[in-house]
């Protein structure tokens, strides 16, 4: 099977598992963030860097295996739906837009740390 090359080779390599889902969805709204601004300043090659970035973090979130068996793991599909949705869609067949995916992953981050 051939290698698979990350974006975010430490992360991929069991680092990520051990960050709470909160701010799983942060580094992901991040990713997106920065795709939305690569796009406003007209910068193809960075926005599609991001939107990759933001799609192999939400994999391996999908991977994790805290989430396995949970409800989460349906909200963590959803998530990377509505991002295709929103970028690939015109108009998104869910009225997904990229910062409204921004803000729902910022409020789970803003949430996590209120309660830490």
């Amino acid at each position: 099977m051939p290698e698979i090359n990350y974006f975010h080779k430490g992360l991929a390599g069991g680092r990520w598992f051990e960050f709470p889902l909160a701010l799983q969805l942060g580094n992901i709204g991040g990713e997106i963030q920065r795709h939305i601004n690569a796009m406003k300043r007209e910068d193809p090659q960075a926005a599609q860097d991001a939107f990759y970035k933001a799609i192999e973090l939400i994999d391996l979130t999908k991977n994790d295996p805290k989430h396995r068996g949970t409800g989460r793991l349906k909200e963590i599909c959803r998530l990377k739906e509505f991002l295709v949705d929103a970028i690939f869609n015109d108009p998104p067949l869910y009225k997904s837009d990229l910062e409204g995916l921004v803000k729902y992953c910022n409020q789970m981050v803003i949430s996590y740390k209120s309660q830490h």
